[in-house]
């Protein structure tokens, strides 16, 4: 039997959007100027987006059973979407708060999943009629990863003979020093690998992804101010230029001795990388990624 229609696994969350001068510092209350609600979550917003350009799809996730809940499934029988989404009576319906600089558009954002990190594979399994009718199946890895998987694998088993990997940033190859707990070198998929490569270690058949040259314009459209751009995790081109293999070493050194002495005492494993060294005197930059 032909296949036909989209299947997407992704997440739904209510986008809770402030604008104001500058964040309040703790114990602070400030007026801000503008507050907005939207949609948000990729695969969400991706079913409303190929719903409107004539697709038959079908969102697969999760919500509470609350407010936002009750939103979420009211904007997709008004966009004509099925849905598989049942409402989790135990988590809340996922959320984020998004803070907007005004002036600048710079932007400070907490997300919470919500019922949609719930989603597992009874969820897949149960929509297992869908994604194998699908003529097209995505997820964008928000949901839990083994759920994506599987997810993947039940596409694959069903006849897929494509499966495509695409992101909105290049591949990271590199680690970030400045301040972001990003992994060593080891734990990136993409370091040391060839975009042919890493199609072979995660099982697609291609990637599809902005490149950097394209990733910079964008951003700097938002901000023309902003002459300097930290590429670093994705050219491995420092910044301060006192980044080299021995510094990389280090790091990573340090950051394995925390991480067992953490895992030792059933801690999270988190670095602060400013107590191995401190990056003073850098030019004044904007991170990507």
């Amino acid at each position: 039997m032909a296949k036909s229609g989209v299947a997407i696994l992704g997440i739904y969350a209510a986008d809770l959007a402030f604008t104001a001068k500058r964040q309040p510092a703790m114990g602070e209350t400030l007026l801000g100027s503008r507050f907005a609600m939207g949609p948000g979550g990729k695969g969400s917003n991706q079913s409303v987006a190929a719903a409107r350009a004539g697709a038959k799809v079908t969102f697969i996730s999760r919500v509470g059973k609350d407010a936002f809940g009750d939103v979420a499934l009211a904007m997709y029988a008004r966009e004509g979407i099925a849905t598989r989404v049942p409402q989790d009576e135990n988590h809340a319906t996922g959320a984020a708060y998004i803070f907007l600089e005004e002036g600048t558009g710079s932007n400070a954002i907490i997300v919470v999943a919500g019922a949609a990190g719930q989603v597992g594979l009874a969820d897949v399994n149960a929509a297992r009629d869908v994604i194998t009718s699908s003529a097209v199946f995505m997820v964008q890895l928000e949901t839990p990863v083994e759920a994506a998987l599987a997810g993947l694998k039940m596409a694959r088993d069903a006849g897929a003979n494509k499966v495509y990997f695409a992101s909105a940033a290049p591949p990271v190859r590199f680690p970030n020093v400045y301040g972001i707990d990003m992994p060593s070198r080891d734990e990136l998929l993409a370091t040391g690998r060839t975009d042919e490569e890493i199609c072979k270690e995660i099982g697609a058949d291609a990637l599809i992804y902005q490149d950097l040259e394209a990733l910079i314009e964008d951003i700097a459209q938002s901000n023309p101010k902003i002459k300097a751009f930290d590429c670093s995790c994705f050219d491995g081109k420092y910044v301060t230029g006192d980044v080299d293999a021995a510094y990389l070493n280090r790091i990573e050194a340090a950051r394995g001795d925390m991480n067992k002495k953490q895992n030792s005492a059933n801690a999270s494993t988190q670095m602060d990388l400013n107590l191995i060294d401190s990056q003073e005197n850098a030019e004044e930059v904007t991170e990507i990624s």
